[in-house]
């Protein structure tokens, strides 16, 4: 076997044992489909909220709102410019700082400029412990 033909053999056998590494490192980690604990009710703020970081799911923000028995779980990243919104109790709904977009509490838009809406998991509560997962 002469030069070329070794460095080629070992450039096809790189990138067939680095491909399925590259898939899975830009695979979505929002793709997950089994209940992870993210925080505890106690974690709760004075306002029922709760901005987690370092999940499986990238930044999640839980609400507990008096209309429901479960938090509410959202990527709290606008989709738009990529802000963090926050949750407003009395208007119940989701508001983007930087450009004012405005998201009803399943994360649907009801202002612009955002035109797509906000990432929402499911919630249940276990005990004390939080659980979500990808819907």
């Amino acid at each position: 076997m002469n030069r070329r033909d070794f460095i080629s053999w070992v450039g096809v056998g790189a990138l067939a044992s680095f491909l399925p590494v590259t898939i899975a490192a830009c695979s979505s980690p929002r793709t997950i489909k089994y209940w992870q604990k993210v925080a505890s009710k106690a974690n709760l703020d004075a306002n029922k909220q709760l901005l987690q970081e370092g999940t499986a799911f990238g930044k999640v923000l839980l609400v507990q709102t008096s209309n429901t028995d479960n938090p509410i779980a959202v990527d709290p990243t606008c989709p738009h410019a990529g802000c963090t919104v926050d949750w407003n109790s009395e208007r119940q709904k989701f508001v983007c700082p930087c450009h004012q977009s405005e998201f009803t509490a399943d994360g649907q838009v009801t202002r612009a400029p955002a035109r797509a809406p906000l990432t929402t998991y499911a919630t249940k509560i276990e005990g004390d412990d939080i659980f979500i997962k990808s819907v």
